[in-house]
């Protein structure tokens, strides 16, 4: 599911050629306070800013809503500070990156570490290994 706070972006404008906010949950908040109020129940937030623990290191929680801010400016400072965890992406080139490209590492990394990536391999030195071994 998708959810967006305030009015900034819309999913009709997007640059999505398969209008996925057509075939997926989709919710927009008028503003922080009113996605607080309907956030689910037992979920911990987790924003995705700079200064957070390095995604390599970092343990995903079983339930989790993840928080990612606008690519220009981030999270507001008051945002990170109402979440439970923050976690960072690392970057070679840049500070930050692009929202759809940090979510897709962040998914990825969500998936590999709670084992649905047990089929996956990668290249370790030259050698194919296991993702996920077991």
């Amino acid at each position: 599911q998708s959810e967006t706070v305030g009015s900034r972006n819309a999913w009709e404008k997007a640059a999505d050629t398969y209008k996925a906010w057509r075939r997926l949950p989709a919710f927009r908040y008028a503003d922080w306070a009113a996605f607080a109020c309907a956030a689910p129940y037992s979920t911990i937030w987790v924003a995705v800013e700079m200064g957070g623990v390095p995604l390599h290191e970092f343990e995903h929680p079983e339930r989790a809503v993840y928080v990612l801010g606008s690519e220009d400016a981030g999270l507001p400072p008051s945002v990170v500070r109402a979440c439970h965890l923050c976690v960072s992406l690392e970057g070679l080139r840049a500070a930050s990156y692009n929202v759809a490209v940090a979510g897709s590492i962040l998914m990825y990394d969500r998936h590999r570490k709670l084992g649905g990536a047990k089929d996956v391999a990668v290249l370790e030195g030259g050698e194919r290994v296991d993702a996920a071994p077991g």
